[in-house]
């Protein structure tokens, strides 16, 4: 799965990035009180599509950041080749 927007990764918004994590959390929160099954449907996608994972969830630190400026924990968002 890709970003449902825009990421340019010279100039990168982890706010637009953070806010859509925090949206997709609050809608898989509000499913699994619905359905106590999400949990295992998810594992078993993530599972499958581990790239998916890691855009969706992962972070990365990254001390030279601080430097520069910017925050030193940020989204891993993977370049669509990798």
């Amino acid at each position: 799965m890709s970003l449902p927007f825009t990421f340019d990764f010279k100039n990168p918004d982890y706010t637009a990035v953070y806010n859509w994590r925090l949206r997709c959390l609050k809608q898989i929160r509000e499913q699994a009180k619905k359905d106590s099954d999400v949990s295992t449907a998810l594992r078993t996608y993530y599972r499958d599509n581990p790239t998916d994972f890691i855009t969706d969830w992962g972070c990365t630190f990254d001390p030279r950041n601080v430097e520069r400026g910017l925050p030193s924990v940020i989204p891993f968002v993977l370049f669509s080749r990798q």
